[in-house]
């Protein structure tokens, strides 16, 4: 396994002292036709999984927004319409959008994610 897919939590043992939040996803659950392989990492805004697409086979990268992390529903529309706008690209230097859509949580509200071509 290289570093990079190493799921990795930089805000564990930081300043605040207290444990980093659960992942958003585990192994094996489904979001629509994709299977959870394990968490990839996380960034500022939110969590990466190598995920399994069941319907066509294929290795997917699912990127999920952190709950909070968009103050608006205004944002989520914004960066709904920009995983469009990188859809419609195709170039070597540009990952391949799949999918996007609104993650349900267990609070009833829903929080962002795309479904992107994994590279290794």
């Amino acid at each position: 396994m290289c570093p990079q897919d190493q799921a990795t939590r930089p805000d564990a043992g930081g300043k605040s002292g207290q444990p980093p939040a659960p992942a958003l996803l585990q192994p094996g659950v489904e979001v629509e036709h994709y299977r959870v392989i394990r968490m990839l990492g996380l960034g500022g805004m939110g969590e990466v999984y190598l995920a399994r697409d069941t319907k066509l086979g294929r290795k997917a990268a699912l990127k999920v927004v952190r709950p909070g992390s968009f103050g608006s529903s205004s944002a989520t529309k914004r960066f709904l319409f920009e995983a469009r706008t990188t859809a419609k690209f195709s170039h070597p230097n540009i990952v391949t959008v799949y999918g996007a859509g609104e993650l349900p949580l267990a609070d009833g509200k829903t929080t962002p994610y795309l479904a992107l071509e994994y590279v290794a």
